[in-house]
C-alpha cells in the first residue's frame, strides 16, 4: 500500500507532462492560424466577384449536393444551391437510399422527368432525372453503399470542369462560387482545390459563445493553420471547389472528401484555404445543438494520429487525471500542489487557449466584432472548460469509441 502514492503521483506527473504537451502545440498551431490569416487579410482587400460574374474566363462549375430525405428545409437548401450566381452552373443531385414517398417528392416539387440510359458494367443503370423548370438541375438516384461515396454517382452526371461541394450544415451566400473560382483562375495548373469557411455571425446565450470559441480554434487550427502545413482538410461550415481533373487523377471520391483531399496531397498539387465570410456554420442554440455539432464534426473527420491524439488519447487522458487526483487527494496519497497542478494541466490550459484565440482572431483583424462581445467571449472561457470541457471529453471518448 505505501507504494501506491508513489505509483499514483509518477502516473499524474505523466498526464500533467503529456496535457501541458498537447497545449503547447495547440498554442503554436493557433499563433500559425493567426499569421495565416493575417496574411490573407492584408493581401485580399478586393472583391471582384461582379467582374467575374460576367467574364468568359469563368469555368463552368457543377454543384454536386446528396440528400437523404425529403423535409422542407432540405428542398430549400437545393433551391438555395440552383440560385448561386456563376456564368456557367448547373446542380447534380444524388437521391441517397430514399423511400418512394419522398423520391415521388422531389419528383413532384421540381418537375422531374426520367431519362433513360444504358446499363453498365453488367448492374441495372442508375435512375436519372432532369427538371423541365428553367433550372439546370440533373437527379441521379441511387441507394445508399457504406463503400461508395455518393458523390462518386454525381460525377459521372456532371459536365463542368470544376466540382463543387457544400456543407449541408451550413449557411452560404449566393456568390459562392465566384469568391472560391479566383484562387484556382489564378493558379489553375498548380492549385486542385479551394475550401472555404468563416465564423458565425454573433449569437446571444452561453451554448452559442461557447460553440463560437470551439469554431474560432477549429478555424484557426484546422483550417488556417494546417492549410500552410499541408494537411487541410474540409471543416464543418466549409465548401469546396475542385477541378475535375484532379478528382478523376485520384480515382475519383473513394470514400469521402476526405480520402479525395489525401489523395490530391500525393500529386503535390496545392489545396489552398480560404478564410472569407462565404460560408459559415449555424451557431448551436442550445446544449443538445452543441452536443449534436461535436457528434457531426467527429463523424466528418479522418483518422490519423492526429485524430488519435486529440480526440481520444487527450481527452482519455485528462478525464482518468482528474479523476485520479481527486481520488488520491482524498485519500491523502498525494500532496495538494500536485492535483493543483493536475487542474491547471487541465482547466487552466483550456481557459490559456481559449482566451489566446480570441485575442489572435482580433489582431488579426481589428475592430470588425463588438467589443462587448468579444469580452463575452472572454468570460466564456471559463464555464466552457469548468464544465463543460470535461462533459465534451466523455462525449469524445465515447464518439470515438463507437466509430
Amino acid at each position: 500500500m505505501d507504494q501506491a502514492p508513489v505509483l499514483v503521483s509518477a502516473l499524474l506527473a505523466g498526464a500533467v507532462g503529456f496535457l501541458l504537451l498537447m497545449a503547447a502545440a495547440s498554442m503554436l498551431a493557433l499563433f500559425k492560424g493567426a499569421s495565416e490569416l493575417r496574411h490573407f487579410l492584408r493581401s485580399n482587400s478586393t472583391d471582384y466577384s461582379q467582374v467575374l460574374l460576367g467574364s468568359p474566363m469563368v469555368y463552368g462549375v457543377s454543384v454536386l449536393a446528396v440528400v437523404r430525405d425529403a423535409a422542407p428545409p432540405t428542398r430549400e437548401r437545393i433551391r438555395r444551391l440552383l440560385a448561386l450566381h456563376c456564368p456557367q452552373h448547373e446542380l447534380v443531385l444524388v437521391l441517397e437510399g430514399l423511400s418512394d414517398a419522398a423520391r415521388d417528392q422531389w419528383v413532384e416539387d421540381f418537375h422531374l422527368t426520367p431519362v433513360k440510359l444504358e446499363a453498365t458494367g453488367g448492374g441495372p443503370a442508375p435512375a436519372r432525372y432532369v427538371s423541365s423548370e428553367p433550372a439546370h438541375l440533373t437527379v441521379v438516384e441511387k441507394a445508399r453503399e457504406k463503400q461508395n461515396d455518393p458523390y462518386n454517382a454525381a460525377l459521372t452526371a456532371a459536365r463542368y470542369p470544376v466540382l463543387a461541394l457544400v456543407d449541408a450544415r451550413v449557411e452560404f451566400i449566393p456568390d459562392l462560387l465566384l469568391h472560391l473560382m479566383r484562387p484556382l483562375l489564378e493558379d489553375w495548373e498548380h492549385v486542385a482545390a479551394v475550401c472555404a469557411s468563416a465564423l458565425p455571425p454573433p449569437s446571444q446565450g452561453l451554448a452559442a459563445r461557447i460553440g463560437a470559441l470551439e469554431m474560432l480554434r477549429r478555424w484557426l487550427v484546422r483550417g488556417a493553420a494546417f492549410a500552410s502545413w499541408g494537411k487541410l482538410m474540409p471543416i464543418p461550415g466549409s465548401c469546396v471547389l475542385v477541378k475535375r481533373s484532379a478528382v478523376e487523377a485520384a480515382g475519383g471520391f473513394g470514400r469521402g472528401v476526405r480520402q479525395l483531399f489525401r489523395q490530391i496531397y500525393r500529386t503535390k498539387q496545392k489545396l489552398v484555404f480560404l478564410p472569407a465570410p462565404v460560408s459559415w456554420s449555424r451557431a448551436p442554440g442550445s446544449f443538445a445543438d452543441l452536443r449534436d455539432h461535436l457528434r457531426y464534426d467527429q463523424a466528418q473527420l479522418a483518422g490519423g494520429p492526429i485524430l488519435f491524439s486529440v480526440r481520444l488519447l487527450r481527452p482519455l487522458i485528462e478525464s482518468s487525471a482528474l479523476l485520479l487526483a481527486a481520488a488520491s487527494l482524498y485519500l491523502g496519497w498525494i500532496h495538494p500542489g500536485l492535483a493543483a497542478l493536475v487542474l491547471l494541466a487541465s482547466v487552466g490550459t483550456g481557459i490559456a487557449l481559449s482566451v489566446a484565440a480570441v485575442v489572435l482572431r482580433e489582431l488579426a483583424d481589428p475592430g470588425t466584432r463588438d467589443p462587448g462581445y468579444v469580452t463575452r467571449l472572454f468570460l466564456t472561457a471559463i464555464p466552457e472548460n469548468l464544465g463543460y470541457r470535461q462533459l465534451r471529453n466523455l462525449f469524445l471518448i465515447a464518439g470515438f469509441l463507437r466509430g
